[in-house]
């Protein structure tokens, strides 16, 4: 993973689920252009799909950096449906969206 241009921040997230389904989570990790920690966050999403964990992790690391103010950001993650479904617009019926 390379690090980002100077003066951005590179956000890594991921969603995962155990446990057949019954234990959903999701974290990011937010750094600096020179690979230095700046926020991290991990949250229990209780019985959710892989999917929405994946979504999930992007929303609230990317609401957290809004708050925080940052605005120049490299999103790395490991779902391409996630990445496709944010390049070409999500459905109105995800389940994220009600979250």
């Amino acid at each position: 993973m390379a690090p980002p241009y100077d003066d951005w921040i590179k956000l890594n997230c991921d969603g995962t689920v155990a446990n057949n389904g019954t234990k959903v989570g999701c974290g990011g990790i937010i750094r600096n252009s020179k690979g230095e920690y700046i926020l991290g966050f991990s949250m229990n999403l209780g019985g959710k799909s892989v999917i929405t964990a994946e979504f999930s992790a992007i929303y609230y690391s990317l609401k957290l950096l809004d708050e925080k103010g940052f605005s120049i950001i490299v999103v790395d993650t490991d779902s391409s449906e996630a990445l496709s479904n944010m390049q070409t617009g999500c459905v109105s019926n995800n389940p994220l969206w009600a979250t």
